[in-house]
């Protein structure tokens, strides 16, 4: 069984490679754990995309809307609630336009 599931692994990761056009590497960062209020879910404050065929990154965050925006960094927590929404939708239309990747997480 577990010769199996290694077997089953390496063929999967060679077929990802195979065809790195077709993937998207994406990660998540949020909020500190220990810092947040515990009633609440952590918000996401930046999320990165490497394209596993070209290395290139795109990346969202509260900071880079911000700088955007204008607003000054002792200011975002006065407006995150703005800044993580536009935030979400430029990652919204970035996925919008790439419905034919896989991402990997």
């Amino acid at each position: 069984m577990q010769i199996t599931n290694y077997r089953n692994a390496v063929a999967k990761l060679k077929g990802i490679l195979d065809n790195r056009a077709s993937y998207l590497i994406i990660h998540y960062s949020c909020e500190s754990f220990r810092e947040r209020n515990q009633a609440k879910s952590p918000r996401i404050t930046s999320i990165a995309i490497r394209s596993l065929e070209s290395g290139q990154i795109e990346s969202f965050s509260i900071h880079k809307i911000a700088e955007k925006k204008g607003v000054p960094l002792e200011q975002i927590s006065d407006h995150y609630n703005e800044l993580e929404y536009d935030m979400l939708c430029e990652y919204m239309t970035f996925l919008e336009k790439r419905d034919d990747k896989t991402f990997i997480h």
